[in-house]
């Protein structure tokens, strides 16, 4: 017999609302857990249709900002930089998906994929195994991200010693990006390229597998559970698994397993232990994983709130308390090493005390870049971030805790002011975009799951998500676009400070050299040299002038380094070979320094 339910005692929903929470799991809680939030389906329905608003405007504006010559919106103008079938198929796609008969039509496989994905270990398996080969058949072949050339260049060059390149690195980042992979390197034969390519392959899998978690988690399911689970997975920062060598990718990992522990505890269920581990870890990758302890706290009070009195005292607590405790013990003598050089550079460098704190930290410029990076690294954290604030999670201990969280990290992003850029050095921020990204999951996901009617907004959420991201990848893969979006920023509006333009300039330099292009790099490395005439760019000017045939540069550009250093061997072998060819050649020798080179 079909067993018959009174409507009220699931708060009035009907049927179809039950794709929107999972059923309650049997587990292990010592405390009550609070029921699933109730949401009137009319404030979820009103709420999802302001996001729907908001998403078909930033869709409308990657669009126009396609036939807009400056960088002052670089994480919306993406397009300019694809191929033009790439970008305007892919650019479809996501307009086609806010119709809303399609959607209607596409929500119920979403809604069986999600609760396929919750409900069976082997589709998790894959979801994991397609992620990984997702990220490893999109290498990064631009590689301007951050540290990327540096990194990769000490990884395979023999007998560098990491610390002294890198004195700020944590004993987890050093023994993940050093020790194992010169064991890769040395016993499987692999690049320094694929190393990081391998590594970031591994992760991904482990996020996609977090993202299915925390949808879980938040008792989702159907196409709620789907989209949140898209919403953490997708974002800007998942370039970052794409090759790049650095911590930043094992931090974005680390930020969203913490923030699944968080959202377990703030409820009163689970253990402590989980948080502890990965607490400690993260203190042994970064420093930055400071800006995690405020949610992580108010996670821990909302747990105790809920739990017997001295559940602390449990041998399993006491452990979790310890654990974060003596990795930061451990890593105190680094971070605060690094604090005094490094992060002093990051939090007051030349252009913030010149121009003043104030005028620096909010300019124009910077609080564009800040836009562009919240954007690029949460597609839709922006609209998400208007309906967590005006939603009820105000008043739920694990609403509380992701927005802490997202302020924390938000606060971070203000305070440091990377030396290449954020267009470049965006990596440092890539936590703060997985930040982002839990809340929005949390609130676009509970407003589905309550609103059923509504329920097909999640294909427009979902197609905008991942397919924007997808074009990062595709970009990143794409070496000429690539550099052409580099140009762009350093020959476009807005102006960016000397020291960014000048390690641009050199990274387009760098990367044209690798490409055995001498003119272009000659090209840009004189760029460089006019902004910043280091002893390392006038190296590489003359050098590559050089191998482009202008042996005039090569040697005004060694002469300016002798000026400067007269003992430098390096110029004076170079100066005497340009020399001899140039004689060779009957050219002029005696003709003085022309005004393209920076003064001596």
């Amino acid at each position: 017999m079909t067993k018959h339910r009174d409507p009220k005692a699931r708060g009035g929903r009907d049927e179809r609302s039950a794709r929107g929470a999972a059923p309650p799991r049997q587990s292990r809680r010592v405390g009550p857990e609070p029921a699933p939030l109730p949401l009137d389906p009319a404030v979820a329905g009103r709420l999802l249709g302001v996001l729907t608003v908001g998403l078909a405007a930033l869709t409308l504006a990657r669009a126009a900002l396609t036939f807009v010559p400056n960088m002052w919106m670089w994480s919306l103008n993406l397009q300019r930089f694809l191929a033009p079938p790439l970008a305007w198929g892919s650019w479809v796609l996501i307009a086609l998906s806010f119709a809303p008969a399609l959607a209607r039509r596409i929500e119920p496989l979403l809604a069986r994929a999600g609760d396929a994905a919750l409900e069976r270990r082997p589709v998790r398996l894959m979801w994991a195994a397609a992620a990984a080969l997702m990220v490893w058949l999109l290498p990064d072949r631009v590689e301007f991200v951050g540290d990327f050339l540096l990194r990769q260049s000490t990884l395979q060059t023999a007998g560098e010693l990491p610390a002294l390149w890198y004195p700020q690195a944590m004993p987890l980042d050093l023994f993940v990006h050093d020790a194992i992979g010169r064991a890769l390197l040395a016993r499987a034969g692999m690049t320094a390229y694929n190393v990081g390519r391998l590594l970031g392959a591994v992760e991904v899998a482990a996020l996609a597998l977090v993202s299915l978690a925390y949808a879980r988690e938040l008792r989702l399911r159907g196409s709620a559970a789907g989209a949140a689970a898209v919403i953490v997975f997708f974002g800007g920062y998942l370039t970052l698994f794409t090759g790049y060598n650095k911590c930043f990718s094992e931090m974005t990992l680390m930020v969203a397993v913490v923030g699944l522990f968080m959202v377990r505890l703030s409820r009163g269920a689970g253990s402590l232990l989980p948080l502890g581990f990965a607490l400690a870890a993260g203190a042994l990758i970064h420093r930055s994983t400071l800006a995690l302890y405020p949610a992580a706290l108010l996670a821990l009070w909302s747990w105790s709130k809920r739990q017997p009195h001295g559940a602390w005292r449990r041998p399993s607590s006491l452990v979790a308390f310890a654990l974060p405790v003596a990795a930061q013990a451990i890593a105190l003598p680094h971070m605060l090493s690094a604090m005094r050089t490094v992060d002093a550079l990051h939090f007051t460098p030349p252009e913030v005390v010149s121009r003043g704190w104030l005028a620096a930290t909010f300019g124009p410029v910077r609080l564009a870049d800040i836009l562009n990076l919240v954007l690029m690294l949460s597609p839709v954290s922006l609209a998400a971030a208007w309906l967590a604030g005006a939603g009820p999670w105000r008043s739920r201990d694990d609403g509380r805790v992701l927005m802490v969280l997202c302020a924390t990290m938000m606060v971070m992003m203000l305070l440091v002011h990377p030396q290449q850029g954020m267009y470049r050095d965006w990596d440092v921020f890539a936590t703060v975009g997985m930040a982002l990204s839990l809340l929005a999951a949390f609130a676009i996901g509970r407003c589905l799951g309550a609103a059923p009617a509504r329920s097909f907004i999640a294909v427009p959420v979902v197609a905008t998500v991942a397919i924007f991201t997808m074009q990062w990848l595709l970009h990143e893969t794409d070496f000429d676009r690539g550099l052409a979006r580099v140009r762009a920023f350093m020959q476009e509006p807005p102006a960016r400070t000397r020291l960014q333009q000048a390690t641009t300039w050199q990274f387009l330099g760098i990367r044209n050299v690798h490409a055995g292009r001498w003119e272009d790099a000659a090209a840009a490395y004189g760029e460089a040299a006019a902004r910043l005439s280091s002893p390392n760019i006038l190296r590489q000017l003359g050098f590559t002038n050089e191998f482009a045939g202008h042996l005039d540069r090569a040697r005004d550009a060694y002469r300016l380094m002798l000026s400067r250093n007269p003992g430098d061997e390096f110029a004076k072998a170079r100066l005497a070979i340009v020399t001899g060819r140039m004689d060779s050649l009957g050219a002029d020798t005696s003709r003085s320094s022309p005004s393209w080179l920076p003064p001596p």
